[in-house]
């Protein structure tokens, strides 16, 4: 039986960081917004318009390194669904459907 406990612990990973990155990565702009408006003398509108494109551009690339993870069994994307549309492992599952499970008195 083939395990995944690296490649699921890294899929956990890109997903919470998406999730922290949304939750608070949009007021963690909106305050360098508002820092970035005293100190430069910016209205908060123009500071705005600099720092949120930033954060967008950042939480994209998050987003997308979940929803491209490679399928540990066969390395295709898994595309965020419960399952692999290619070889049907589900998430966070140990083995693949087709991949029988090893005896180990059999060695």
């Amino acid at each position: 039986m083939t395990l995944y406990p690296e490649q699921w612990r890294d899929y956990r990973w890109r997903h919470w960081s998406a999730v922290v990155g949304l939750l608070f990565g949009l007021p963690t702009a909106f305050f360098i917004a508002y820092a970035l408006s005293h100190h430069f003398n910016l209205k908060i509108d123009t500071a705005l318009l600099i720092v949120i494109p930033v954060w967008a551009a950042l939480w994209l690339w998050l987003a997308l390194r979940v929803t491209r993870f490679p399928c540990p069994s066969c390395g295709a994307p898994f595309n965020s669904s419960h399952r692999c549309c290619h070889c049907g492992l589900w998430l966070y599952e140990q083995a693949p459907p087709n991949d029988p499970p090893t005896d180990p008195t059999d060695q």
